[in-house]
């Protein structure tokens, strides 16, 4: 008869385990797949005028605006090269620092225009033509080395759909280098 009970109160003992263990992992289980929520208003993006770090690069936004052309007439470029939009130009003032140890070419595709999931690459034409003076040397060390501790302000373009110019949910996309490893999101409003 002891063995009988004793069996019956391992079974017992057994399915108790059984249910405590299931109900346990299940409440796991769900409170695993429950997603965390961030209201969107308290994490808030850089802004024009913050300064950005990103790896050993540091960006800060100076200024946007868009035009039809950049050379004669427009805000940026020497007026004997005038470049065309085929939509909108939306050009980028931005500062750039070196704060790494090594020398840093300042490429364009550092910085790519973002709305929404769609990515836009630089105008290189454009952006050189709006890097140079007015007797047509590059100014603002664009496309050239930047020197560790340095810093520089050149004028980044994009030549973008009417519609895209002129949204205002543009980001710009600032990398650490071509690799972009490391990137922020800095928003153009």
């Amino acid at each position: 008869m002891k063995t009988i009970r004793f069996k019956k109160l391992v079974f017992i003992a057994f399915i108790v385990l059984l249910f405590i263990s299931g109900c346990g992992s299940s409440q796991m289980k769900t409170a695993a797949n429950k997603k965390m929520t961030v209201n969107k208003d308290l994490v808030k993006s850089p802004k024009i005028g913050d300064t950005v770090v990103v790896g050993k690069m540091v960006y800060k936004v100076n200024k946007v605006h868009t035009t039809a052309q950049v050379g004669p007439d427009s805000q940026v470029g020497p007026s004997v090269l005038p470049l065309k939009a085929k939509g909108k130009y939306v050009v980028i003032n931005v500062t750039v620092k070196n704060n790494g140890d090594d020398s840093v070419v300042l490429k364009d595709n550092f910085l790519k225009l973002k709305k929404g999931k769609k990515m836009f690459d630089t105008d290189s034409k454009a952006s050189l033509t709006a890097n140079l003076d007015k007797n047509q040397h590059i100014k603002n060390f664009y496309n050239q080395n930047l020197l560790p501790g340095n810093k520089a302000t050149i004028n980044i373009v994009f030549d973008v759909a009417p519609s895209v110019a002129s949204s205002p949910n543009l980001l710009l996309q600032a990398q650490e280098g071509v690799s972009g490893m490391h990137s922020a999101l800095i928003d153009l409003k």
